[in-house]
């Protein structure tokens, strides 16, 4: 029972300090004129060391806060966090014991990836959609798609 209270408070700690850090440390840190998101980046180690779950609820919380802080686009923190977190999770998350055994049963290979490479490339898979669903606003509110705007 203490374990799993520590497992929990642990997730919390990570959650908090990735949003503190994103929102104080990563707008000093540019690069040229973009601004890593922490967010995804923190979502993404969630997902794959915690689950799905977790990480549904990470991208969740974070799309409820980014859309406190920036109102700009009308809910679109709000549903892209939780929808890209529980897509990315569902395919880059771990396996549980389970799942692999029955796997194993119908006669497919399966195990689990390196949790390094799942972490990265759930984070590009986020950032794709992220800046994906930016360009079709941008062309919806009437910007000409070329290459200064990409």
């Amino acid at each position: 029972m203490r374990q799993a209270l520590m497992r929990q408070v642990k997730l919390f700690l990570v959650i908090l300090l990735g949003y503190l850090a994103h929102v104080t440390i990563m707008p000093y840190l540019r690069l040229g004129d973009v601004t890593p998101s922490l967010l995804i980046a923190t979502t993404a180690i969630v997902a794959v060391g915690y689950g799905l779950l977790r990480g549904l609820w990470t991208g969740l919380f974070y799309g409820i806060v980014m859309e406190i802080m920036l109102p700009t686009v009308p809910m679109l923190n709000l549903l892209f966090y939780p929808i890209t977190a529980l897509l990315s999770s569902a395919i880059f998350s771990d396996r549980s014991a389970a799942q692999l055994q029955y796997a194993q049963s119908i006669g497919k290979r399966s195990r689990n990836r390196n949790p390094l490479l799942r972490t990265v490339l759930f984070a590009l898979f986020n950032v794709f959609c992220y800046e994906a669903v930016n360009l079709v606003y941008m062309y919806l509110s009437g910007a000409a798609l070329s290459s200064a705007l990409i």
